[in-house]
């Protein structure tokens, strides 16, 4: 009797002692943790303690900006990451065709790459890093049809996503 209540003891202080470690863990399928996403990619559900998301690509275009012959546009990567100090990291390119002008965001840990491309060739390319923001004139003649693309590159992977053709 005396050692089944020592082997009751031992456990339950072994039980206390992984308490803190296993804190946040629950037997809840993968599939049940993936947010729904919207068109626009942003997730809709908020993300559980030290959860991490899937990189979520989304495009937007916006020939409404005030240039009449040129449309802007956004290519972003996000995902939400509880352990981020904002909860989201992302990177995005953002092409305003007024402008000429490229800005590029990086809010993730690694670098950001970003290339504009011209019939599939690569014109311009780019490094941001981690946590910085990039902008850049360049010369892009009234309707020439222009490309971008961000990429994300880590040890063991990447993501890309790219805007299609876009016009100045």
């Amino acid at each position: 009797m005396r050692t089944r209540t020592r082997t009751t003891a031992l456990s339950a202080l072994a039980v206390a002692a992984l308490a803190p470690l296993t804190a946040g863990l629950t037997a809840t399928p993968a599939h049940a943790a993936t947010p729904a996403v919207t068109p626009a990619g942003t997730s809709t559900a908020a993300p559980m303690a030290g959860q991490i998301g899937p990189w979520e690509p989304s495009v937007t275009r916006d020939s409404m900006d005030g240039d009449p012959g040129g449309v802007s546009g956004t290519a972003r990567l996000q995902r939400f990451n509880t352990a981020s100090p904002s909860g989201i990291e992302f990177a995005e390119i953002t092409f305003t065709a007024a402008g000429e002008r490229v800005k590029v965001r990086d809010g993730s840990p690694w670098n950001a790459h970003w290339y504009l491309t011209k019939n599939g060739a690569v014109r311009n390319s780019g490094t941001v890093s981690a946590g910085n923001t990039v902008k850049k004139n360049f010369n892009i003649r009234e309707g020439e049809r222009i490309g971008i693309k961000l990429c994300l590159y880590w040890a063991g992977g990447s993501k890309c996503v790219e805007n299609g053709s876009l016009k100045s």
